[in-house]
């Protein structure tokens, strides 16, 4: 294992850390994570991780601006249960996109 990878495993374990606290510092360091796990990827000809390191960025870009977004409106959070029709359907639909890809 390289050095690069040691540190990259570092970064997402930081990152996954301050999700956990609910840390506003867990956006940068998640991005960094993906940031270096997209170049090793690409380093080992692991073209498929490496697209899917690049959906993370931009996932994460999302949830930062509705994070960031919420955290101006000074709301509580509130966790709603999933409906088992829609988990249903996103497993469907995460199967095919799967399969196509």
């Amino acid at each position: 294992m390289s050095p690069l990878e040691i540190f990259a495993v570092l970064i997402s374990l930081i990152g996954v850390g301050l999700t956990v606290i609910r840390n506003m510092w867990c956006w940068l360091f998640n991005f960094f994570a993906f940031v270096l796990y997209g170049y090793l990827f690409y380093e080992f000809k692991l073209y498929g991780e490496t697209i899917l390191q690049f959906f993370f960025m931009v996932v994460n870009f999302y949830g930062f601006y509705y994070w960031f977004k919420g955290k101006q409106q000074d709301h509580d959070i509130r966790i709603e249960p999933i409906r088992v029709q829609t988990a249903i359907i996103q497993m469907i639909i995460a199967a095919v996109g799967g399969l196509l890809f």
